[in-house]
């Protein structure tokens, strides 16, 4: 199966809505990206997911890239996890 980050960017927000939704405020919910999206797309994502309330959200975009993650921390409050590579 091919990757599709339109689609991933259509599905995810609802898919983690819907686990917030089922299991409540008190579970921590993190979430790997594995460095797939653009830095645009990651602050983009990591906005829209914000009342989902993520524990983290994990390697959105590459950890060498520290444009990318001063971008992505201008437009979002979500907790980044990174580095693990």
């Amino acid at each position: 199966e091919a990757w599709d980050t339109g689609r991933y960017l259509r599905y995810m927000p609802g898919a983690l809505e819907e686990i917030r939704a089922q299991f409540g405020p008190e579970l921590h919910i993190l979430h790997d990206v594995h460095h797939r999206l653009t830095p645009r797309e990651a602050a983009e994502f990591a906005k829209e997911v914000e009342p989902v309330r993520l524990f983290w959200l994990e390697d959105p975009t590459p950890v060498d890239d520290q444009e990318a993650l001063k971008l992505l921390r201008q437009h979002s409050t979500v907790p980044i996890a990174i580095g693990e590579v």
